[in-house]
């Protein structure tokens, strides 16, 4: 990005003045209640002090419809979903049976979203409760700032690569003569790009 070219002309700088950019993005989706799911432990059931297994624990984000209702899914390949009057969490999407390992847990409703704060039953590929209540969307990783190559510095500009954020629909830039960002420069904060 040359975005810092018209400061190096208009300040008549050349590169020896360090600058530190700090790249943060924005995302402007908005993030429905319903988009993120969080699975808790609720404690102790079938023998079990804690819910097992541990995999199906944590945020799980809305992937699609089955049954003609949403369902999400985790980062460990569970999935929360309905079918005949229960909503389940499982590691196959859209299975039932409670003789077999891909149902884990499950709770009779068949309102359109499984129902919130109140304990899931285990089968007997499982042990111990869960809860379900509506989760927040995991933070976007960071982008990283490139070292500039040599052919992308000169004595007015600098030209700045990072990488791309999914999910991220612009970024915002601020530059400063110091890590601590206390020497901000001057009309060369919060640009957009």
């Amino acid at each position: 990005m040359e975005i810092f070219s018209s400061f190096f002309r208009k300040n008549r700088c050349n590169l020896s003045l360090i600058l530190i950019v700090v790249i943060v993005l924005f995302i402007e989706k908005s993030v429905v209640a319903q988009d993120y799911l969080a699975v808790t432990d609720a404690g102790e059931a079938a023998g079990c002090n804690n819910a097992w297994p541990a995999e199906v624990l944590g945020t799980y984000e809305y992937s699609g419809t089955e049954n003609s209702k949403k369902y999400w899914e985790n980062s460990n390949g569970f999935f929360i979903y309905f079918a005949s009057n229960y909503w389940y969490v499982g590691s196959v999407l859209g299975s039932t049976s409670y003789n077999n390992s891909t149902v884990r847990f499950y709770q009779g409703s068949s309102a359109d979203l499984p129902p919130y704060n109140t304990n899931y039953l285990s089968t007997n590929s499982a042990c111990g409760l869960i809860k379900i209540a509506e989760g927040t969307a995991p933070p976007p990783t960071a982008p990283t700032l490139y070292d500039p190559s040599a052919s992308d510095v000169g004595s007015t500009n600098v030209q700045l690569y990072w990488s791309k954020v999914i999910g991220a629909s612009g970024y915002y830039i601020y530059v400063s003569r110091n890590n601590n960002f206390s020497d901000m420069v001057s009309g060369y904060n919060r640009l957009t790009s």
